[in-house]
């Protein structure tokens, strides 16, 4: 039996990191400010509190709080 993965929470201290899977997930900036960068991707992507993301899958994610920030990461 499968079951659908569920949205993930996440809370980060200002300065703090966090790694995700390199799975195909949307981050969604929900407080603060979040640096977002992937291996092999030039771009720096920073997100706002009611911004989005959507990973390539492929690749890992580093999240990096620029403000203490509150995200969710939706599979």
């Amino acid at each position: 039996m499968q079951t659908a993965a569920q949205p993930l929470d996440l809370i980060l201290a200002k300065r703090a990191l966090y790694q995700l899977a390199p799975a195909a997930q949307q981050i969604t900036c929900r407080t603060g400010t979040l640096w977002i960068t992937q291996d092999n991707d030039p771009r720096d992507i920073i997100l706002a509190a009611g911004e989005s993301f959507i990973t390539d899958g492929r690749h890992q994610v580093i999240a990096y709080a620029l403000d203490p920030a509150t995200f969710r990461t939706y599979p």
